[in-house]
């Protein structure tokens, strides 16, 4: 019998630096933490996108208007978008303030959006345009790590890969803006496979209150799930886990090992969102499901193909 312990991740925050340093980001962030903990975050940068103010044009059908792209440090690119006005049933229109966009429905209620980058996102989210506007939303993950949120702690105040990142695109790359990506996961759960070609006897211990699952040290599960994040994209920022991920010989997630895990799996879950996630080590795509065998034994049986994360090609290529 393989186990195979699958971490699925249910909630996403996206932020800028700035949203978390103001006492309302750290506000939101702290309420959002004591409902979906969150235990892992990706520092990632993107091209600087604007919609220029004098471009838009509120109609009673549609809301059409420039999205202005800093593709260098004096260039831009001008992409159209038109959306319908009505959303979910009412009739909006749009302001632009600087970077801030304000979404105003019919009732006068507003939404704002702190910047271009998570009003497309959230539009093609809304009306189910992800796909055309996903070329414009390209995450490019600089730093994986896992993050501490208490009511009087939280991680990235003074985070020196933070800190790095943001200097360098300050000096370096002014097109380009910081974000942090935090995660939160559901409880692990098990995938258990159980074929007469695999000589594995029957184990009942990942079952309810078999004791896998109940003494499976936190800590160890978040090493785990950071490391497979960490050799799946190689940022260029991270040292410890690229190469040798996984490995027998770490002691930081050696519960797996002790327990005859066969494998690990990070379900992102990225197809319900507009953005693409990726870097120069890996191609930008809507990843959802991440898998590395911790050792060569029944790694060809079933085991996901990491290159390929459309889960319809996946299916087409096992039926060829």
């Amino acid at each position: 019998m393989l186990l195979t312990i699958c971490n699925v991740c249910d909630f996403i925050l996206l932020s800028t630096p700035r949203n978390l340093e103001s006492s309302e980001g750290r506000k939101q962030l702290i309420e959002t933490n004591s409902s979906r903990p969150l235990t892992h975050y990706l520092i990632c940068e993107s091209d600087r996108l604007r919609v220029a103010a004098d471009s838009v044009n509120n109609s009673d059908l549609t809301i059409a208007f420039k999205v202005k792209q800093q593709i260098s440090e004096f260039e831009w690119a001008e992409h159209d978008v038109e959306m319908p006005s009505e959303i979910e049933g009412r009739k909006h229109k749009i302001r632009v303030d600087g970077p801030v966009i304000f979404l105003i429905a019919s009732d006068d209620q507003e939404t704002w959006f702190a910047n271009t980058f998570l009003f497309l996102e959230f539009l093609g989210s809304t009306l189910g345009t992800s796909d055309a506007i996903a070329e414009l939303l390209k995450l490019t993950v600089m730093y994986v790590g896992q993050t501490e949120i208490t009511d009087a702690y939280v991680r990235f105040d003074g985070h020196e890969k933070l800190n790095k990142v943001f200097s360098e695109v300050v000096d370096l790359r002014s097109n380009r803006e910081v974000w942090i990506k935090l995660l939160s996961f559901q409880p692990p759960i098990t995938n258990a496979i159980s074929l007469p070609q695999i000589e594995s006897p029957y184990r009942s211990d990942w079952l309810p209150g078999g004791g896998l699952f109940e003494n499976l040290p936190a800590d160890q599960l978040k090493n785990a799930i950071e490391g497979v994040l960490i050799k799946y994209f190689q940022p260029i920022l991270n040292i410890q886990l690229k190469k040798n991920f996984p490995s027998d010989r770490h002691t930081s997630y050696r519960y797996f090992y002790q327990h005859n895990i066969r494998s690990l799996v990070v379900e992102l879950h990225e197809e319900f969102n507009s953005y693409v996630t990726g870097n120069s080590t890996v191609p930008y795509t809507k990843i959802k499901l991440i898998e590395f065998a911790l050792s060569a034994d029944g790694a060809g049986i079933f085991l996901h193909d990491n290159a390929t994360q459309d889960l319809d090609e996946l299916v087409l290529k096992k039926k060829i």
